[in-house]
């Protein structure tokens, strides 16, 4: 039977995630690369995977034809685009209140065309 040849090193070493009840530090940044620490580089999981995209969002104010485009924003999720969207919708009626009771919502829609939510301007 052969002897087990010692593992060769080299260079690279993973750091294990840390446990849940372990306090969290601050976050190393995605973008930083290999880290160096005594001869070794660290790989941390964030160098390995490509920044994750957000979905994009598109804003316009109709009242049955697109009256204006609000442009498109990266957000999380349907959830922040809907907030966006109220916020966009009260900032709309503060600087055109003859607007208001005239039918004109925010529409958003992802960036398939597919329609998130419709707020109206007369929602508070």
């Amino acid at each position: 039977m052969r002897p087990k040849e010692p593992r060769k090193q080299t260079g690279l070493s993973f750091k294990r995630a840390p446990s849940p009840r372990a306090p969290l530090g601050p976050k190393p940044s995605a973008r930083a690369g290999p880290r160096s620490s005594a001869g070794q580089t660290t790989i941390v999981a964030s160098d390995l995977l490509p920044d994750v995209l957000m979905p994009r969002y598109y804003f316009r104010l109709a009242d049955g034809h697109v009256a204006a485009n609000y442009g498109a924003h990266d957000l999380v999720d349907n959830t922040a685009a809907q907030i966006a969207a109220i916020e966009l919708a009260r900032s709309v009626r503060e600087v055109h209140p003859e607007l208001v009771d005239r039918g004109y919502n925010i529409l958003v829609s992802d960036e398939l065309g597919i329609e998130i939510c419709v707020i109206p301007l007369e929602i508070p």
